[in-house]
């Protein structure tokens, strides 16, 4: 699966392209997490409850509620997350501390 992110400090994007046969394995985060399917189709589940997307096709996960996605069709499916607050893990550090090993 190939993502790009984009990072503010209040909000973070990630455009994730799964390919044919593809998947994102279920995972929970601290993150509310907003998708949008941009193109193709693919299944989303969150918690129990699963869904295929298509083009404009919207989910929502609440902080800590499990989710995934898989891709099992040939053709690429395209999607767009929103995470808020940004995972902490992607929040850029302020230059001092950057600077200081």
């Amino acid at each position: 699966m190939d993502v790009t992110f984009f990072l503010a400090d209040w909000i973070e994007l990630m455009v994730a392209d799964i390919p044919g046969g593809g998947h994102m394995p279920y995972h929970k985060h601290s993150h509310e997490q907003i998708g949008i399917c941009l193109d193709g189709r693919y299944d989303m589940t969150v918690e129990e409850t699963s869904h295929e997307l298509r083009f404009g096709g919207t989910y929502f996960c609440a902080s800590q509620e499990g989710h995934s996605a898989e891709n099992p069709h040939t053709a690429l499916a395209r999607s767009l997350n929103i995470f808020i607050p940004p995972r902490y893990h992607r929040v850029p550090k302020p230059e001092t501390e950057q600077e200081n090993p």
